[in-house]
């Protein structure tokens, strides 16, 4: 019976912090121009949005050989958005959070693809971005909502925006990114630590 406890315990503890929630925002994506390849090479980007967002992160498109390169995120056309020292190796995610939300934010993605874009249309040269809303009430909030987008690159296309609209394009929550579990996470898992606490007092 112990045993059942902590495991439900856990179990509170663990599955909110997954619980972001795919959304329309409003999200666009303005990409133009030629990539300017060398070692590596940096894409401007325009995102604009119809909710006011406080958290970016990008990572390379699933099958994509693209990698992130240093300084991976920067430029940012508001004060205020720092790069963040996210979780996961820094040339397959990167992210940056700002103090003041905002709906519209201009910013420079270094990238490291494995075929010059401006020559080989490699359509494994993609990579996604998603932004988080930012939240309205952080005390009773229980999902974070996120929008998402691929960009691709090639010779035949050009660039490309896609919102592929499913919620397996992106399988990294807001609290793996920014470190900080969602307060219904916090809240649910000292429900489950008080009730083995309460358990272990009754039957001990």
């Amino acid at each position: 019976m112990r045993t059942m406890l902590t495991l439900a315990a856990l179990i509170l503890i663990a599955a909110p912090a997954l619980a972001d929630m795919e959304t329309d925002l409003g999200l666009a994506i303005d990409v133009t121009g030629d990539a300017v390849p060398a070692n590596s090479y940096a894409k401007n980007i325009m995102i604009t949005t119809a909710t006011p967002f406080d958290l970016i992160a990008v990572m390379p498109a699933g099958g994509s050989s693209v990698l992130l390169s240093g300084p991976y995120l920067s430029n940012f056309s508001r004060t205020g958005w720092t790069l963040l020292d996210v979780p996961e190796p820094d040339e397959m995610l990167a992210a940056a959070q700002g103090s003041t939300p905002t709906q519209s934010l201009r910013l420079n993605i270094e990238l490291l693809p494995d075929s010059d874009p401006t020559t080989s249309p490699h359509a494994g040269d993609a990579f996604l971005v998603a932004v988080w809303a930012a939240p309205m009430d952080p005390v009773g909030e229980w999902e974070y909502q996120y929008d998402c987008r691929r960009i691709g690159f090639s010779v035949v296309s050009g660039w490309t925006v896609e919102n592929l609209g499913t919620p397996g394009d992106w399988n990294i929550s807001r609290a793996e990114i920014t470190h900080v579990p969602a307060p219904a996470a916090i809240g649910l898992g000292m429900l489950g630590l008080g009730l083995i606490g309460w358990y272990m007092r009754r039957f001990a």
